[in-house]
């Protein structure tokens, strides 16, 4: 059975009731780009990641994390295909 892996964004988002946008203009991120780094498609830059982690309270591995584990997903679910 699979564990899901939950963004640290998104778990921040969702306790302070922010939309997207919302926590992208709290950060200083450009919309696609905070959706893109919520998801664990992108990484943020070290200036982001430290900004982000931060304002989120959480750590930047935290942020490192999140995004290997759903790159090691999407990989599994190419083998798989």
């Amino acid at each position: 059975m699979a564990v899901k892996t939950i963004s640290p964004l998104l778990s921040f988002r969702d306790n302070r009731h922010l939309s997207q946008a919302e926590a992208a203009e709290l950060l200083h991120l450009d919309l696609s780009t905070y959706g893109r780094i919520e998801r664990g498609r992108q990484l943020p830059r070290k200036e982001n990641a430290l900004h982000i982690a931060k304002t989120c309270k959480c750590s930047v591995s935290a942020l490192y994390a999140f995004y290997l584990a759903k790159t090691k997903t999407r990989a599994r679910a190419r083998r798989a295909a």
